[in-house]
């Protein structure tokens, strides 16, 4: 789980920064092949209803790949493919053009996510896109595109996580903040936010266990707002939750070893994020506490971990 975690938000922070690059290229056709001519100046669209709103462009890139291939993606005809690669290029180009100049760049973002070639292959202007849905959560727009993008298709390819799937993660992220915002409306100093949070929680309960894999993303966003502040009931909160940073513990190491004093065996071996920061300490007072926690122990691994952090903390100096 942590693994998946972490490659998650690295995979997130890559959108974010607009770093996912793919080469531009004819991908293979879904349309049926077509004996049609080749006329790029002059986009076909054809067997649509008359109503229908039709992007020509597209469709006349479709009809080319249709005709530069055969049934096995093989290109058979060069001119069609070349010329379907200069329409990709064209309006890959105006996209990222689009980016840089509208004055509504939320717009852009979901009119590059509803493009019907993302797929032929994924232009890299769809990655900026749902980044910046995600960057401009306060927009009904972003919620509302992220939701749909990430239900256009699976999540994951094989152990890969697809742009799908990461927009499912921004989606959850988007009602984690929009959620905060509806917990702390109203609350203008750090002070009164911070009790806004505690209560939430104290209603809460299930939110104050160390994380399984539910509520992430509100974890996340409750227990990082959690962390600014000084107030003890906080701090214990952040400790009992599992859900804090490295810095944090550090900077609060007197709260945390007071914390662990009054849990239980099983208590504290459930919390593995707070073993793992006493272990780190290197304080002779986190001993008595491993000793105290050894025979709840349930595997041989974390019975290793407890015996080789107290002998080390022993022999130190």
């Amino acid at each position: 789980m942590r693994t998946k975690v972490k490659t998650e938000l690295f995979l997130v922070m890559l959108v974010l920064n607009g770093g996912l690059l793919c080469g531009v290229r004819a991908g293979a056709a879904e349309a049926g092949p077509t004996n049609a001519p080749v006329n790029p100046a002059n986009p076909v669209v054809t067997n649509q209803p008359p109503n229908a709103v039709v992007d020509a462009e597209a469709a006349e890139i479709r009809r080319l790949q249709a005709l530069a291939r055969d049934n096995t993606g093989r290109v058979t005809n060069q001119v069609a493919e070349d010329a379907a690669s200069k329409l990709l290029v064209q309006r890959h180009q105006r996209y990222r053009e689009q980016l840089k100049t509208s004055n509504d760049v939320v717009g852009v973002a979901v009119e590059i996510a509803n493009d019907k070639l993302r797929q032929l292959p994924s232009p890299p202007e769809i990655f900026t896109a749902v980044g910046i849905l995600a960057r401009h959560w306060e927009d009904p727009r972003s919620e509302q595109m992220l939701e749909a993008f990430s239900a256009s298709g699976p999540h994951m390819r094989g152990e890969v996580e697809r742009l799908e799937g990461i927009a499912y993660g921004m989606l959850l992220d988007v009602r984690a903040k929009k959620q905060l915002q509806q917990i702390t409306d109203g609350r203008r100093t750090e002070a009164e936010r911070t009790t806004a949070i505690i209560e939430f929680l104290e209603k809460h309960s299930e939110l104050t266990t160390v994380y399984h894999g539910r509520d992430y993303y509100l974890r996340r966003i409750l227990y990082t707002e959690l962390e600014k502040s000084d107030d003890p009931k906080a701090i214990r909160l952040v400790f009992k939750s599992g859900h804090f940073t490295r810095g944090f513990a550090e900077s609060h190491h007197a709260e945390m070893v007071a914390y662990a004093r009054v849990l239980s065996g099983e208590e504290a071996l459930a919390n593995s994020p707070l073993v793992e920061a006493l272990g780190r300490s290197r304080d002779k007072a986190v001993i008595p506490l491993f000793e105290k926690w050894l025979p709840d122990a349930k595997d041989d691994r974390t019975k290793q971990y407890l015996v080789s952090k107290t002998k080390a903390l022993r022999e130190k100096p």
